[in-house]
């Protein structure tokens, strides 16, 4: 449900959020899509029994990648990008390495 190109931007915004009132616009954003599909599931079975299974998926499979991130860092000042983009990278780099899970199968672990 999550995984297709518009919806993990959303899904990413929505953890990069640094509000409540941001993570909620992005929720509103999400909510019309999955009222979509959960209506197309229960269309696709005619009446018949349907079970949704809501998992917890890990959230390296949403987050920008790290090295990915310093690697811009580097070419942004290797190209003397200006400062306030740069600083605006290294903000999302700061947040990626604060919610990074240290066991992507347990789930969310803070770094101490």
């Amino acid at each position: 449900m999550f995984l297709g190109v518009k919806r993990v931007a959303l899904v990413r915004e929505m953890i990069m959020a640094d509000t409540k009132e941001e993570r909620q616009i992005v929720l509103d954003k999400l909510l019309p899509m999955q009222k979509r599909d959960f209506k197309s599931i229960l269309k696709a079975m005619h009446g018949k029994p349907v079970q949704i299974r809501l998992l917890d998926p890990p959230l390296h499979e949403f987050m920008p990648h790290e090295v990915d991130i310093v690697t811009e860092i580097f070419e942004m000042e290797k190209a003397n990008a200006p400062e306030k983009d740069i600083n605006a990278k290294r903000a999302i780099l700061a947040k990626v390495r604060r919610i990074q899970e240290a066991n992507p199968m347990i789930g969310y672990v803070p770094a101490v």
